[in-house]
């Protein structure tokens, strides 16, 4: 099996199997990311090319979930001509699947220890690699916003900054 493992600037991994019609590259990773490589959607058995309509369907969708502070993943595949393609071939003209949104919830002692530190004084942030409308639905969850809306700064933002 071949196997283009996780990485965060691709955001994504794809690994290749035989199936019984032949090889396959399943893809999977952040929404944007695996959306940005796919031609086609499989929906009622068959599949379909992926039109823009549907391109934003399917990010509307992938942000609900996100913002209910679900980690979400996007999943598509590529039929290939051997076990070995190269990683362009393997992760371009996908054919997505679908969205999968799991949960992850905080460990139950945080709402205490972030009310706790507040209280000392301690001026509390949070740092995730995860989608920003996932972090701020958690960092709500938490106790971390009140009120008004957080400040959610991304990597590419944070890289963006000075020092100051």
């Amino acid at each position: 099996m071949t196997e283009f493992p996780f990485d965060s600037d691709r955001k994504l991994m794809t690994t290749v199997h035989m199936t019984g019609a032949g090889y396959e590259a399943y893809v999977k990773g952040a929404p944007g990311e695996v959306l940005a490589r796919c031609a086609g959607i499989q929906q009622a058995g068959r599949s379909d090319a992926l039109t823009g309509t549907d391109r934003t369907a399917v990010a509307a969708v992938a942000d609900g979930l996100a913002s209910k502070g679900l980690r979400v993943l996007a999943v598509g595949r590529r039929v290939l001509h051997g076990p070995r393609p190269a990683q362009e071939e393997a992760e371009s003209v996908v054919t997505l699947l679908g969205l999968v949104g799991m949960q992850d919830p905080p460990r139950p002692e945080v709402t205490d220890a972030v009310t706790a530190c507040r209280r000392a004084g301690i001026r509390v942030v949070m740092v995730t690699g995860d989608h920003p409308l996932t972090g701020e639905a958690v960092a709500r969850r938490v106790g971390l916003v009140r009120g008004s809306e957080p400040v959610v700064v991304t990597g590419t933002q944070l890289d963006g900054m000075d020092d100051r």
